[in-house]
């Protein structure tokens, strides 16, 4: 699978094919505690031996791109399924995976709209 390295040179064509790439490939897992479909959109392998012990509460996660700025607009384009899976999250001391809920999810539509309606508003009274 590709790998996506950004920097200065990076164009958005390759952020594209990265993204489409990564969702159209997802790693599925059998383990004990039921199907795991994990969308991996970092630079890293998932260490699938880990997955049952970080992931028993759900059975579909996304494991984000480190750099920031890009998972932001790397969120932006993926469908509601895969933005409402929750987070997969490597913890180097422990080396294993944690979940941590997803608050897109629990946002409503409307409700997120209405947050970002009045952020706007702040910033343009300033």
């Amino acid at each position: 699978m590709t790998d996506l390295y950004v920097t200065e040179d990076t164009e958005v064509e390759e952020l594209l094919e990265f993204v489409r790439e990564r969702t159209e490939n997802p790693l599925v897992e059998y383990t004990s505690s039921g199907k795991k479909t994990v969308w991996n959109y970092s630079s890293h392998d998932v260490v699938t031996d880990e997955l049952d012990l970080g992931a028993k509460r759900c059975s579909k996660f996304v494991i984000p791109f480190q750099v920031t700025s890009t998972w932001g607009m790397i969120f932006t384009l993926l469908p509601e399924e895969i933005r409402s899976a929750e987070n997969l999250i490597w913890h180097q001391n422990d080396q294993t995976y944690y979940a941590y809920n997803q608050f897109y999810k629990e946002m409503p539509g409307e409700q997120r709209e209405e947050f970002r309606t009045n952020l706007a508003k702040v910033i343009q009274d300033e």
